[in-house]
């Protein structure tokens, strides 16, 4: 399991809030070439994941790989929405 600050894009989220948790994001940006890795992302205290929302964040890695933690990873969905920051990798919760 992966721990960070999630920070989204209002401007890129066209298609409104997400319902938290939710699988619909991976992380990595496709459109550039990257490897992407499948993922079930929470924004911890949240009902859903609002337009320009920011804050700590849960991601259970749907496989065992996990991407380079030294750089904001993105956040995809169709385009990216926004990044993660400060990602770590924990045992147990957040």
């Amino acid at each position: 399991m992966l721990a960070g600050t999630a920070v989204f894009f209002a401007k890129a989220m066209t298609r409104g809030a997400f319902a938290n948790p939710t699988r619909s994001f991976v992380l990595g940006d496709p459109a550039g070439g990257a490897v992407v890795y499948g993922c079930v992302l929470e924004l911890l205290g949240a009902d859903e994941i609002a337009l320009g929302a920011a804050g700590p964040v849960r991601i259970l890695v749907v496989y065992d790989e996990v991407p380079d933690l030294t750089a904001p990873i993105p956040i995809w969905s169709g385009r990216v929405v926004g990044e993660v920051r400060g990602a770590r990798i924990v045992d147990g919760p957040v």
